[in-house]
């Protein structure tokens, strides 16, 4: 599988500090999607809705989550960040 990153989604990552705890949980989830395997519960994978449709979130945290969209061939990260950040950019 392919992995993409948006030009949002390589801004937020420079900027976020993620604790080790997280970036162990982004690791995970990042291994899982490559391979196509379901996201452990704790990441709340879930669709999003409206402008968003079609597009994923997991959480790392509380507030710090992913966005994604993926086909089985390509990964697309969109961003990362708090739930303000990410969809005040969207």
């Amino acid at each position: 599988m392919t992995i993409k990153t948006d030009s949002n989604f390589s801004k937020s990552f420079n900027k976020i500090r993620l604790t080790k705890h997280e970036l162990g949980k982004f690791i995970t989830c990042m291994i899982n999607l490559v391979k196509n395997e379901s996201l452990p519960a704790y990441a709340k994978d879930h669709f999003l809705l409206g402008k968003l449709k079609g597009y994923k979130e997991f959480h790392l945290s509380g507030d710090k989550v992913v966005i994604y969209k993926t086909n089985g061939l390509a990964l697309q990260l969109v961003n990362i960040g708090s739930h303000t950040q990410v969809f005040r950019s969207m």
